[in-house]
């Protein structure tokens, strides 16, 4: 009976978290930053869904999981390098807001279960498919264990593109309010990568179809921004 309301408590006190969390991000952006989402309506897609999404972003700050996390009004998940799960305080804070920790040297069999189930719960977890942040804010390559990832786990994708990151708050740089952007683009569904060959080609390919749609958004949103 304690256990259960140990989890029910916890469980509220990270949506409270969560909540003045997002609403923290979305002062700092809106206001700092003068973010603009663009094509919100594309969202759209994911309401009445039993099976939650996979969202995909570039990566160039430390930064990108707020700016992705306001976009959507609900809750989502967070996949976080194992690394930052080290300090005990900072590891404690991050999982309140729904990060997951994943290791970048091996297969993480207990992460990729566990994001399944969060999938199938309706559940939408965030992940970069390059891997780590860019040095110089131009896209990298997508990683075939993300696509691994992605075969695995079965759902469908959701791309977003987030563009003023790199400028505000670069790897190796100083903080700067620099001018946000982000678009949301279409959902990718889980069919669309049936045709692929089997094995590594498979993942590095659905890597690759990932940062295709990325790289169709930043063009996008490019000419909206003319």
């Amino acid at each position: 009976m304690w256990q259960k309301t140990k989890e029910v408590l916890t469980d509220l006190l990270y949506r409270v978290i969560y909540f003045f969390g997002w609403c923290g991000f979305w002062l700092l952006f809106g206001v700092g930053h003068r973010y603009s989402i663009h094509r919100t309506d594309r969202k759209k897609t994911l309401k009445g869904r039993k099976q939650g999404v996979l969202i995909v972003a570039n990566h160039a700050s430390f930064l990108d999981p707020g700016i992705v996390g306001i976009i959507f009004f609900h809750r989502i998940w967070y996949l976080a390098r194992q690394s930052l799960f080290e300090n005990r305080s900072f590891a404690w804070l991050i999982t309140a807001v729904g990060a997951l920790p994943i290791s970048r040297e091996k297969l993480d069999l207990a992460t990729l279960r566990q994001v399944k189930a969060y999938i199938e719960q309706g559940r939408d977890v965030l992940l970069f498919p390059e891997g780590t942040r860019t040095e110089d804010g131009e896209l990298q390559e997508g990683q075939a264990g993300v696509g691994f990832f992605a075969d695995k786990v079965k759902a469908d994708i959701l791309p977003v593109y987030v563009k003023g990151s790199f400028e505000s708050w670069p790897k190796s740089g100083k903080y700067h309010f620099a001018k946000l952007d982000s678009i949301v683009g279409d959902l990718i569904p889980y069919e669309h990568w049936q045709t692929l060959p089997a094995g590594r080609e498979r993942y590095q390919l659905i890597a690759d179809g990932i940062m295709a749609k990325l790289a169709e958004l930043k063009k996008e949103l490019e000419e909206i921004k003319k």
